[in-house]
């Protein structure tokens, strides 16, 4: 899978991309900005035992989350809670000439949301949250490829997306640690 392209010689929530009208807004998890990211959060119950999924979106370059769940794309509105891991992009990634790139990248969200408002939500093997933020990368052929699909995207927030915080890392994986021990307690008394 392609590995992120973050940012040299900057905090986590500095994610900045610079040169003219490409500049963006920093990451604020405060605020619920994550201007060219990815975004993740657990989603109840099923996270807790199987940590690697959950609901995805994307962020616009001012940072306003796009998500689909079914029907009409939600901004700035995650369907199960603001986001506990975000994996940010950079714009010169985007295939599109450089002073267009931003607007680039917000047409392909937008086609995105707008083609997803029109279809069916199934998990797995139809159309879903995944499916909605690799096809943006499609559209807008982020690193030159039109065919991004879910399982890589899934990969890619899993082994480099960030942590928001603490807690929501903790919220991740807690579940399965608990049931890691009970298993491990109860048959090692065995």
């Amino acid at each position: 899978w392609p590995k992120a392209t973050l940012p040299t010689g900057q905090h986590d929530l500095e994610h900045v991309e610079e040169g003219g009208s490409d500049e963006l807004a920093k990451v604020n998890p405060g605020t619920h900005r994550y201007p060219c990211c990815i975004v993740w959060t657990p989603i109840p119950v099923i996270t807790m035992v199987l940590p690697f999924i959950g609901h995805t979106g994307i962020g616009d370059s001012d940072g306003v989350i796009h998500d689909w769940g079914g029907g009409p794309c939600g901004k700035d509105n995650m369907m199960f809670g603001w986001p506990t891991r975000y994996l940010p992009l950079s714009l010169s990634e985007v295939e599109a000439p450089a002073s267009t790139r931003r607007e680039a990248w917000d047409q392909a969200v937008a086609q995105a949301s707008d083609e997803f408002g029109e279809k069916m939500h199934c998990v797995g093997c139809g159309s879903d949250c995944h499916s909605h933020v690799a096809t943006a990368l499609s559209y807008m052929r982020y690193r030159g490829s039109g065919w991004w699909d879910k399982v890589t995207l899934a990969a890619w927030i899993f082994f480099y997306g960030r942590p928001v915080s603490m807690l929501g890392l903790v919220y991740q994986f807690f579940g399965l640690v608990i049931l890691a021990i009970f298993l491990v307690v109860r048959y090692s008394s065995a």
